[in-house]
C-alpha cells in the first residue's frame, strides 16, 4: 500500500465474540496525522456488561466505570511505525467471513474504508501499543 498520502487512519476493533463481558470491548481510534503531533481521538467502550450484576463486574476486578473517551495529541514518533506496518498492508482486504473466535478488526484510510487486513495480528499488537500510548 502506497503511504505517502495517507493523512487519516482510523482502526475500529471489538473483542470475538467467545470473551465474555465483563472483558469484551470496543474500541476507535482515529489519528490525524500532523506536522508536529498526531492528533488522536480514543475510545474505548465495555460490551455486554448489562449481563453482569454490579458484584459480578467487581469480582474480575473491575469498577464498571472502564469506558474511557479521549482526544490530544500523540508523538509523531508513531507515524513510521504506522505507515511502516500499512506499507506492508495489502490494499485488498480480508473477505473471509468472522467466526465466533476471530476479533473484528476494520481500518479506514484517508475517509475509504479498507476492512479486515490480512496481517490483523500485527495490527491488533500496534493497536495495543497505540492505546497505551494515548
Amino acid at each position: 500500500m502506497q503511504t505517502n498520502n495517507i493523512k487519516q487512519v482510523q482502526i475500529k476493533f471489538e473483542t470475538a465474540d467467545i470473551i465474555p463481558p465483563p472483558f469484551s470491548h470496543q474500541v476507535i481510534l482515529t489519528m490525524d496525522f500532523e506536522e508536529k503531533a498526531i492528533n488522536t481521538v480514543f475510545d474505548i467502550a465495555y460490551t455486554y456488561r448489562d449481563e453482569l450484576s454490579d458484584e459480578e463486574i467487581l469480582e474480575e476486578g473491575f469498577t464498571g466505570e472502564e469506558d474511557l473517551a479521549w482526544a490530544g495529541e500523540i508523538s509523531n514518533a508513531w507515524k513510521k511505525p504506522i505507515l511502516e506496518l500499512l506499507s506492508h498492508t495489502l490494499e485488498k482486504p480480508n473477505q473471509k467471513a468472522l467466526i465466533e473466535e476471530q476479533n473484528f478488526f476494520e481500518i479506514t484510510i484517508n475517509g475509504k474504508l479498507y476492512g479486515n487486513p490480512k496481517n490483523q495480528e500485527r495490527w491488533e499488537y500496534i493497536l495495543q501499543a497505540l492505546m497505551q500510548a494515548a
